[in-house]
C-alpha cells in the first residue's frame, strides 16, 4: 500500500472510530451524571480533529474544565482504533498517580480496558540485593520494622505503595541506584525489570512523568537502547509549561568535586604504580579548580547582596582567570583516559566502560567550558548556602533546546498533545501571538500543529473572587526590608478579614523565612504552617486542610502543586511578582530577542503568576480573595507590563480598598467573622 493510501485509510479510521464516537461519549457522560462543560467538549473535539489530520495540538485548558478527561477520551479511543501505544506524561509523580483514577474511569466509560503501565524511574523501586544487605543487620531490621515487613511482602516494590511516610535514610540504602541488569541474581524477579519489559512491549497506555519520558526520548535521539516502545502513536504532555525545564534537566551534564574525585579514584585502579603521581596531580588540579569557583560564588553573593534562596539560583562562571587551570585539568584527564584504555590490569568490562565514559564526558565538559564558541550554557548551582567547595555543582546544557525539543516531540513518527492551564502568554491577538512564548521555547512547528483556542475556566470569578493590590508599598527590588515590613502589616489585615485560611506564596526562601520569623512573634490566633524541607508537602497540606483556620507559607512547588477545595483556602497572598531570577539561562534567552523584558521576563512571570492565582478557586463553590503585594501591578506605577498582568488572570474585580475586600468576604459568607 502506498504511503498516501495508508494515510487516507488511517484518517478515515480515526474519523469513524474516534471523532464519530466522541458524540456517544458525551451522551454517556450526561447519563453518568457528569455536568456538560463547554470548554471540555470543545477541547475533546479539537483534539479529535488534530488526530484525524495527523497534527500536533497546543491547547490551554483552564481550571475546572475537566482537562484530563478532555484528552483521555479521544486518546483512548485512538488507542482502541489503531492499537498503538500512547504515552501520557505529567510533570510530577504525584500528578501521575492522581491521573490513574481518571484513566480507569474513562476505561469504564467507553468499556475498553487496554493494558495500563505506570512507568517510573528505577529510584522509585526496591533493590532486593541492597535491601538484603541493609536488613541483614539486625539493628536495622528492628529499628525499621515497618519498612522491613513491607519490604518482605510487597508485590510491586514501588515506594508509592508504602502506606506510611518512607524514611529517606532507609530508602536511599534499599532502592535501585545502579542497576547491573542481567548480572544481578534477582534480575528475573525484579519488579522494576518486569515493569520495564511490559512497557517496552505494550500496545496500551503508558502513564509516566516528563523526566522519564524526556530521558528516554534523549536515548532514542542518540540511538541508545531505550525503555519506551518504538511504535508510539501519540504522546500527551500535561503541565506542558514545565517541559522546557524537564528537557534541560535531562540533557544537562553535572559535576561536583566529589563526583570528579570518585571518577579519578576509580580510574586510578587501572594505572600503573609509575603513573600514581598523575592521579595525585589530577586531584590537586581539581581542588584548585573548585577553590577558584567557590571564591567566585562567594564574591558574587557578597557583592550583589543576593536575597533569593541560593539553592534555586544559577551562578555564572568567569573563566578568564582560570583558563590555564581548566586546560591543565583537561589535559591530565585526557592522559588518564588513554592510560586506562591501555591498562593491562584485570578489569570488569561494565565498570571499565563506565569509567571511560565518565572521563570522556569530563574532558568534553572542560574543553567546552574553555571554548569561546561553545554551543553550551554553563552555570554553577550551590547547596548548604555554599559553605565549602563541596557545595559547588557545575552544570552545562545545550543552548538550542528548542531544536532538541522539536526533534524529540515533533519530528518523530508520533504526534504530540501539549496542554496546561497556563501555556498562553497573552489573551489578545492571534492564537500564534497568544502561544508565542511556548511556540518559540519548544520549537513547535506551526506547519503541522493545530493551535486551539484557550478553553477558559467555567467558574464564576466575577462573583466569587476579588483581587486586592497596593501600589503604595515600597519597591521590593530597591528596599527589601522596608517592603517586607510594610507587607507584613498588609498580611495581618488580610488575615484578620478571612480569619486565617491563607496561603502565602513567595518567590524566594529568604523572603519566606523573614516573614515567618516575624509572624511567629505576633501572637496570632492561627496555626502557622511553613514549607521547611523536613516535612513532606503531602503532610503539610493535609494539616492545612484539616485546620481550616491555619496559615501556610510556601514557595517553589506550592505555586502549582496543590489543590485545596473549600473554606480552608479563602485567601492567596502573593508577595513579589514571580519574575525569573537572572541567571545564565535567562540571560541567554534575553540575548537572542529584542525587548527582552517583554519577550522573556514578562511571559515567564505571567505563566508563573497564573499558576499562583490558580490555587484559589478549585471548584464552582469556592470563593475568596487574591492579594498581590507587589506595587508594580498598580497602573499608577506605569510599568509596561501592567496591562498584560491584569488581562492574564481570570479575576477581574480588583481594588486597593481593604474595606471593599472585607465587605466582599462578609457578603459572600466565606467565613463567619465575629
Amino acid at each position: 500500500m502506498k504511503r498516501s493510501d495508508a494515510a487516507i485509510k488511517t484518517k478515515n479510521i480515526i474519523e469513524r472510530e474516534v471523532n464519530d464516537k466522541i458524540w456517544g461519549v458525551f451522551d454517556l457522560l450526561v447519563k453518568k451524571g457528569y455536568e456538560p462543560r463547554e470548554g471540555q467538549e470543545d477541547m475533546i473535539l479539537d483534539i479529535g480533529e488534530a488526530l484525524r489530520d495527523n497534527e500536533n495540538i497546543v491547547v490551554e485548558g483552564g481550571v475546572g474544565i475537566g482537562k484530563s478527561y478532555a484528552y483521555l477520551i479521544p486518546a483512548i479511543l485512538y488507542n482502541k482504533a489503531l492499537n498503538k501505544p500512547i504515552v501520557i506524561a505529567t510533570s510530577t509523580i504525584i500528578l501521575q498517580e492522581q491521573l490513574l483514577k481518571d484513566i480507569n474511569t474513562v476505561f469504564d466509560l467507553i468499556d475498553y480496558h487496554p493494558e495500563l503501565v505506570l512507568a517510573k524511574g528505577q529510584s522509585h523501586f526496591l533493590c532486593k540485593e541492597r535491601g538484603d544487605k541493609f536488613f541483614k543487620n539486625k539493628i536495622n531490621k528492628e529499628k525499621y520494622r515497618g519498612i522491613y515487613d513491607w519490604y518482605r511482602s510487597t508485590d510491586t516494590g514501588d515506594i508509592s505503595d508504602y502506606k506510611d511516610e518512607m524514611d529517606g535514610f532507609v530508602w536511599e540504602r534499599i532502592n535501585i541506584k545502579e542497576c547491573c541488569y542481567q548480572r544481578c541474581e534477582s534480575y528475573y524477579s525484579c519488579n522494576y525489570i518486569c515493569r520495564k519489559h511490559r512497557m517496552a512491549l505494550t500496545s496500551g497506555i503508558i502513564l509516566t512523568n516528563q523526566d522519564l519520558f524526556v530521558a528516554d526520548l534523549n536515548k532514542k535521539r542518540k540511538h541508545i537502547r531505550s525503555l519506551f516502545p518504538n511504535n508510539i502513536g501519540l504522546s500527551i504532555i500535561d503541565e506542558a509549561h514545565n517541559l522546557e525545564d524537564k528537557v534541560r534537566s535531562a540533557l544537562k551534564v553535572q559535576f561536583d568535586i566529589n563526583s570528579i574525585k570518585k571518577l579519578l579514584g576509580e580510574a586510578s585502579k587501572y594505572l600503573s604504580s609509575i603513573d600514581s603521581q598523575v592521579y595525585e596531580d589530577a586531584i590537586k588540579l581539581v581542588e584548585n579548580f573548585f577553590k577558584s569557583l567557590h571564591n567566585q560564588v562567594k564574591e558574587e553573593i557578597s557583592n550583589s547582596n543576593i536575597n533569593t534562596d541560593l539553592e534555586n539560583k544559577r551562578f555564572s562562571i568567569d573563566t578568564s582567570n582560570i583558563k590555564k587551570n581548566i586546560l591543565d585539568l583537561e589535559g591530565i584527564t585526557k592522559s588518564i583516559n588513554v592510560k586506562v584504555q591501555l591498562s593491562d590490569k584485570p578489569s570488569n568490562e561494565y565498570e571499565l566502560d563506565r569509567i571511560l565514559e565518565g572521563l570522556n564526558k569530563l574532558k568534553e565538559f572542560l574543553n567546552d567550558l574553555n571554548s569561546n564558541d561553545s554551543n553550551s550554557i554553563f552555570w554553577i548551582e550551590v547547596k548548604n548556602r555554599c559553605n565549602s567547595v563541596k557545595d559547588i555543582i557545575l552544570n552545562s546544557c545545550e543552548k538550542g533546546l528548542d531544536e532538541v525539543i522539536k526533534e524529540m516531540f515533533f519530528l518523530n513518527r508520533f504526534r504530540t498533545i501539549l496542554t496546561s492551564a497556563t501555556i498562553s502568554n497573552s489573551t489578545s491577538g492571534e492564537l500564534e501571538d497568544q502561544y508565542k512564548y511556548i511556540i518559540k521555547n519548544l520549537g513547535i512547528p506551526l506547519e503541522n500543529t493545530y493551535l486551539s483556542e484557550p478553553k477558559y475556566s467555567p467558574y464564576n470569578y466575577d462573583e466569587n473572587t476579588m483581587v486586592y493590590y497596593n501600589g503604595d508599598l515600597p519597591d521590593p527590588r530597591t528596599n527589601r526590608e522596608r517592603y517586607l515590613d510594610e507587607s507584613i502589616k498588609e498580611i495581618r489585615k488580610l488575615m484578620d478579614i478571612t480569619d486565617g485560611r491563607t496561603l502565602l506564596l513567595f518567590t524566594s526562601k529568604s523572603d519566606l523565612e523573614y516573614i515567618h520569623e516575624r509572624l511567629i512573634h505576633m501572637d496570632l490566633p492561627w496555626n502557622i504552617l511553613v514549607q521547611d524541607g523536613n516535612t513532606s508537602m503531602k503532610k503539610i497540606l493535609e494539616e492545612f486542610e484539616q485546620d481550616t483556620k491555619s496559615i501556610l507559607l510556601g514557595t517553589g512547588a506550592f505555586w502549582e502543586g496543590i489543590s485545596i477545595e473549600g473554606e480552608a483556602l479563602t485567601s492567596v497572598i502573593i508577595l513579589r511578582l514571580p519574575f525569573p531570577i537572572p541567571d545564565p539561562i535567562i540571560e541567554y534567552k534575553k540575548s537572542i530577542v529584542e525587548n527582552s523584558l517583554m519577550n522573556v521576563d514578562v511571559p515567564e512571570m505571567i505563566i508563573k503568576l497564573k499558576q499562583g492565582v490558580g490555587r484559589l478557586i478549585r471548584n464552582s463553590t469556592d470563593r475568596g480573595i487574591i492579594s498581590i503585594l507587589d506595587p508594580r501591578v498598580s497602573e499608577d506605577n506605569n510599568k509596561p507590563y501592567c496591562k498584560n498582568i491584569w488581562e492574564s488572570i481570570p479575576m477581574k474585580n480588583r481594588t486597593t480598598d481593604l474595606n471593599l475586600i472585607k465587605e466582599f468576604i462578609d457578603n459572600n459568607k466565606v467565613v463567619d467573622i465575629n
